[in-house]
């Protein structure tokens, strides 16, 4: 599982602020009882800290307030969401270079997940999932974007498991 949210994490701010959420959330929680025997496996990697966690969803939170506060009469949570992203990728944007790039591509996504949450109306967010995955494939085409580099580890863990 946590593959998998390194990848979407990659390839969709939203994502990743879901998971950094979902970190600080994890560190903040008290720990189980020890009286409860739990199946979960154990844990492999060691997860960034609560408070890197935090600074990096405080750009994010911010630009998803500023666009909630613009959008909230028409569009409240897909103001969120782009301005999320925006902010999320503000200061790769700054920075430039290969950052540049990648930080693109995610607001590709992102703006293609919005698109087409606008576009499919009576579904909003089947829209939105949609409208994620074809910035995705889209998105992948562009070497050294984020799906583009995960196209390639999974081609790569593939040629593995197949034994060429």
């Amino acid at each position: 599982m946590e593959r998998y949210a390194k990848v979407l994490g990659s390839v969709s701010p939203s994502a990743a602020g879901a998971k950094r959420v979902a970190d600080v959330v994890a560190a903040l929680a008290p720990p189980p009882s020890t009286s409860v025997a739990t199946h979960a496996a154990p844990m492999t990697k060691k997860s960034e800290s609560p408070a890197a966690a935090a600074v990096k969803l405080v750009p994010g939170l911010v630009g998803g307030a500023i666009g909630y506060s613009m959008f909230r009469r028409s569009h409240p949570v897909l103001g969120f969401l782009g301005g999320h992203a925006v902010g999320s990728a503000a200061f790769s944007l700054y920075k430039g270079g290969e950052e540049r790039k990648k930080a693109l591509c995610q607001l590709g996504v992102e703006a293609a997940g919005i698109g087409g949450a606008l576009m499919w109306k009576k579904h909003p967010v089947l829209g939105w999932v949609a409208g994620v995955a074809a910035g995705t494939v889209a998105s992948s085409f562009v070497p050294g974007s984020p799906a583009c580099d995960e196209l390639a580890d999974l081609k790569a863990w593939l040629k593995k498991k197949m034994g060429r």
